[in-house]
């Protein structure tokens, strides 16, 4: 029989299940497999057209063994069910740090904002702070928040009182990021704008801990937007004051890694 849409979505449900089951497999067995297994009565034709439509939107992928559920796929599925734990569990959009461990530890976050205040609160609550080390700061296109407050300001004077003598490096010129650099200088930062180290993640530094922030490409293209129509925080505010600022997909990786602390700072220098 020729399926129906409502067969054919049934038919990609089992497809599915069964490739995570069992890989590459060819047509053939695939239809067979359904008929038998998942006791769908469905034509080679409807499982040919079914799969094809699950390349198309790049659910599977065919090599030269048979289908097989594509790899960029499986992560995307992997990042969101561990996005949904980490927003059932609370732990989305905050560090919960383990400062005895030696392996590397990753969180996310899904805003702007709440990573850059829970980033600078590292340095301002002294967390990584052992010897009176000076915390240092890569940025691409720099971090103010999309929706400021007052506290923020009060966050980055906090932080030059917890680690005087930290340094900035915001890589990109673009006319935001100029007027960051000036509100930095304002509280007693020391850096520059402007010089590129060929570095596309941020990092946070301090003493032996490194903490490297990843952002999208996705997440790039709201900078770049934003960041280049924006010149003061009068911008930001006509922007984002009524409004719920755009998400991201952050991801955040903290280690303890002497050789790396080293390597960056004397890049940020070079």
């Amino acid at each position: 029989m020729i399926a129906t849409p409502n067969h054919r979505k049934t038919a990609k449900t089992a497809i599915i299940d069964h490739l995570a089951k069992e890989f590459p497999l060819t047509t053939k067995k695939i239809h067979h497999t359904l008929q038998r297994e998942y006791g769908i009565d469905v034509s080679y034709q409807a499982v040919h057209k079914a799969l094809q439509e699950l390349q198309k939107e790049k659910i599977i992928s065919k090599v030269k063994e048979g289908w097989q559920l594509d790899h960029e796929w499986l992560q995307s599925q992997e990042k969101f069910i561990q996005g949904t734990k980490e927003k059932y569990s609370g732990k989305m959009n905050r560090y919960e740090i383990d400062l005895k461990s030696d392996k590397p530890q990753v969180f996310h976050f899904d805003n702007h904002s709440d990573m850059a205040v829970e980033t600078a609160k590292l340095v301002a609550n002294q967390v990584f702070y052992q010897n009176g080390e000076p915390a240092y700061f890569i940025l691409e296109y720099g971090w103010w928040t999309f929706k400021f407050k007052f506290e923020h300001l009060l966050l980055l004077y906090s932080i030059m009182r917890s680690a005087p003598k930290s340094v900035h490096l915001i890589q990109k010129i673009t006319p935001f990021g100029r007027w960051m650099q000036k509100q930095y200088e304002r509280v007693g930062g020391i850096g520059s704008i402007g010089k590129d180290i060929h570095l596309r993640d941020d990092f946070l530094i301090q003493g032996e801990w490194v903490v490297q922030i990843h952002f999208s490409d996705q997440d790039k293209k709201t900078f770049e937007k934003y960041w280049n129509k924006w010149k003061n925080l009068e911008d930001c505010y006509s922007e984002f004051g009524l409004k719920e600022e755009p998400k991201m997909n952050i991801q955040i990786t903290v280690s303890r890694n002497k050789e790396l602390s080293k390597l960056l700072i004397e890049k940020m220098g070079d």
